[in-house]
This record gives structure tokens, sequence and C-alpha cells, in this order.
């Protein structure tokens, strides 16, 4: 399993908070993503040494398939165009298709990242909420629409 800190992956934000109000010296401090090989997914955490992650995409099989979709996440977490690290996202995909023998399956999904290289990825509302943690102590949170 990769694990890269957040800082190495994202080159440049503009952005200060992402939509939970947590602050980007926040994800530059505990934010993590990298490749999960048992899930076959990649994964994205903001993880503040709390008993579980504040935010955690990638917890289930297959969820994300591409580095392009994680990317399309981050810039959706953060509302704003990120530019990203192209070497970690070339080692995310060597270490995903070295993960399979297939030649096939390994075809198909770099279709799949070649599809979502190119053009933008929608994520339902509920998606994004459901990879927020809510601490037991907030009573509740807003969602940037």
């Amino acid at each position: 399993m990769s694990r890269y800190r957040f800082t190495e992956f994202v080159s440049e934000i503009q952005a200060e908070k992402d939509i939970f109000g947590n602050t980007l010296l926040n994800w530059q401090k505990y934010g993590w993503l990298g490749y999960d090989k048992p899930l076959e997914t990649y994964f994205l955490q903001l993880d503040k040494d709390e008993d579980y992650p504040t935010i955690w995409y990638g917890t289930k099989w297959l969820e994300i398939k591409s580095p392009y979709v994680l990317t399309a996440l981050i810039e959706k977490l953060f509302l704003c165009s990120i530019k990203f690290n192209q070497e970690i996202i070339d080692a995310l995909i060597h270490e995903r298709n070295s993960n399979y023998a297939e030649i096939e399956i390994v075809k198909r999904l770099e279709e799949w990242d070649n599809r979502y290289r190119e053009q933008s990825f929608a994520f339902q509302k509920e998606y994004i909420e459901e990879g927020f943690v809510k601490n037991v102590l907030e009573t509740e949170y807003n969602l940037a629409d």
C-alpha cells in the first residue's frame, strides 16, 4: 500500500479550507492519500490523530479506480482548480497496474484513466457527505453546493 502526504500530491492550491471547514494547514499536516492493494482502490484521508479519520474516502472495494477521480474529488472538496504532482499520479497508476496479472484489466483501467484525465468527474452530494466523519461533539455541519 502506497501512502503519500497531501503536500507531496498537491502542487498548487488557492483555497484555505475544504467544504467541511478543515484548513489547508490541517491537510498539509494530516492529509494522506495512496493506493490500497487489498481493496483495489485509491484513498484520501485527513487523519488529525483522532480515534477515526475526519475525512476518509476509499474504504470500499474498487471505490476509486483512477487517481484522476481522486484529483477530481480533492478539487470538489476545496471548490477550486488544483495543480497535482504528475510523478505521483504516474507512480499511483503503476502501483495499481502492477496489482493485476491480466493485461485486459490493465487496459480497461488505463482507458478509465484517459477518460477522466480529459474530462471532469461529477460526484453526488451524498458521496461527498459519506466520506466526512462527523465529530461526535459537533452538532451540525454545512456543505457547499
